[in-house]
């Protein structure tokens, strides 16, 4: 996944220690033992989910406006750390959207980022539908609501937490 091997590159060379025992929940995050510790690693949903009080976030933050994605990290059972991932739109994506929707095609943005970075995103691209943090069962209904609307689906997505969706579509 685009996020997971962001960090691992950002973590290059660190002594992270062994890992063991690990849980993924798609679309969410994963948690590990890791040199008897528990640690999670997803987003904020997820680990309140796991019983870890995250707090406020401050707001968008500058980094959050440009279409950042949050990441959360957790140590035996208290949050430690938020890291904000960005991944620059492609030079041409705007002029790439741009002729498709010329030649018809209606495109809907369907992720499991933050509102606030699919609207960076969004509108950095021109794309006027989105769907913003949306679970890969979700991206699933979303397809299939269009599909039973009688709309033609197409879809590309960036991890396996997509599969889901592809298959539908």
């Amino acid at each position: 996944h685009p996020l997971s091997a962001a960090i691992v590159r950002a973590a290059n060379g660190m002594d992270l220690g062994s890992a063991s025992e690990f849980r993924i929940l798609a679309g969410m995050g994963i948690s590990a033992s890791v040199d008897s510790h528990t640690v999670l690693v997803g987003s904020a949903a997820f680990l309140e989910l796991e019983g870890i009080k995250v707090g406020p976030s401050g707001g968008d933050t500058r980094a959050e406006f440009e279409g950042s994605t949050e990441v959360m990290i957790a140590v035996d059972g208290v949050h430690q750390a938020k890291l904000l991932i960005s991944d620059p739109v492609k030079s041409n994506a705007a002029e790439t959207v741009l002729q498709l929707q010329e030649s018809g095609i209606e495109l809907v943005m369907v992720t499991g980022d933050s509102k606030s970075a699919a609207r960076a995103v969004a509108d950095a691209v021109g794309i006027k539908r989105f769907h913003a943090g949306v679970l890969p069962a979700g991206k699933k209904e979303i397809v299939d609501q269009m599909k039973s609307e009688g709309f033609v689906v197409g879809m590309a997505g960036d991890g396996i937490n997509d599969a889901p969706a592809l298959a539908a579509a």
